[in-house]
This record gives structure tokens, C-alpha cells and sequence, in this order.
């Protein structure tokens, strides 16, 4: 790619099987990044959807002033 461009800069004549070969890698690409998009997020922790308990213990102490015990959350 860089030899092309290169080249295309110099204004050189461009050999077509390397402008072939250049076009036929480029879909490639998509095809790699939506593997390693995949990979990545199979790595990625799962998240708890929805309210958990430690959550609505944090909203119930910061926004309503509700104080627990260490024995009732427990």
C-alpha cells in the first residue's frame, strides 16, 4: 500500500496486479476487524442488567438518607 501510494504520488505508472491484489486484500479488512470485535467482547466481563442489591443499597443511603446496619445488609 505504501509503494503504491508512493508511487502514485511520483505520478509512475502503477502495475495493474498490484492494484489487483491491493483491491482484492481491502475487504479483508471488515472481515478482521469484526473478528477482533468479536474476540473483544467475549474477554469483556459481563455486567449485572437491572438493579442489584448493593445498587439500591447505594440509592437508598445517597438519595432517600435510608441508613442500613452491616447486619441487615448481610
Amino acid at each position: 500500500m505504501k509503494d503504491i501510494s508512493c508511487d502514485m504520488d511520483n505520478g509512475e505508472k502503477i502495475d495493474p496486479g498490484r492494484m489487483y491484489a491491493f483491491c482484492r486484500i481491502i475487504p479483508m479488512f471488515t472481515k478482521v476487524k469484526d473478528y477482533e470485535d468479536v474476540v473483544a467482547k467475549k474477554d469483556e466481563p459481563n455486567k449485572p442488567k437491572g438493579l442489584t442489591p448493593e445498587l439500591i443499597s447505594q440509592i437508598e443511603e445517597e438519595i432517600l438518607g435510608i441508613k442500613h446496619s452491616n447486619a441487615e445488609q448481610e
